[in-house]
């Protein structure tokens, strides 16, 4: 049986495996989505997780979802606990300020209802904040309204390096960092 993963020279007839294209497939799903729709062209920190937008509605880079739960289940059997070791990929919600607070994502990118994309966990990271008091140092989760935004605060969950001046309530573009 010829070598599925062997390299095909010009002019050859290119056939290719079920077994070759699934893993090919699978590499791609798993690269940093760096140059697709939407992207700006840059690598995620290493404090990125994935993520399954669960939230009923499509999610903008710099909004936040709340963390609900892990799509892979490491109770599911040994090669689910495998999986799960290799590569956690976290279930997002609309965050409320009574369940998130202390558990919810900054998006990296644009992501539709019901997809994956990548979001931040920690570190530092640009998001989008509705701007409460231009004296606010502070971010925590905008509680209400089905929206997936943090808003300025005196305390929260992330500190505000940057916060893109602006109207009162008006979201703005932040640097956060947590």
């Amino acid at each position: 049986m010829p070598d599925p993963y062997s390299s095909v020279q010009p002019g050859q007839s290119l056939q290719i495996p079920a077994a070759a294209w699934n893993r090919l497939m699978e590499g791609v799903r798993n690269l940093p989505a760096t140059n697709g729709p939407g992207s700006v062209g840059i690598q995620p920190a290493p404090n990125a997780v994935f993520i399954r937008n669960d939230s009923g509605q499509d999610v903008e880079r710099g909004s936040v979802l709340g963390v609900s739960g892990v799509v892979i289940n490491p109770s599911d059997g040994a090669s689910q606990e495998l999986e799960f070791i290799r590569r956690p990929v976290i279930t997002g919600v609309t965050p409320t300020v009574a369940d998130h607070a202390d558990r919810f994502v900054v998006m990296l990118e644009n992501v539709k209802d019901g997809a994956f994309g990548l979001a931040a966990t920690g570190g530092v990271f640009a998001c989008k904040v509705q701007l409460k008091n231009t004296s606010h140092r502070f971010a925590k989760v905008k509680g209400g309204g089905g929206v997936c935004r943090l808003e300025t605060a005196g305390c929260g969950m992330v500190n505000l390096l940057w916060v893109q001046p602006g109207a009162i309530n008006s979201d703005r573009w932040a640097v956060g960092v947590m």
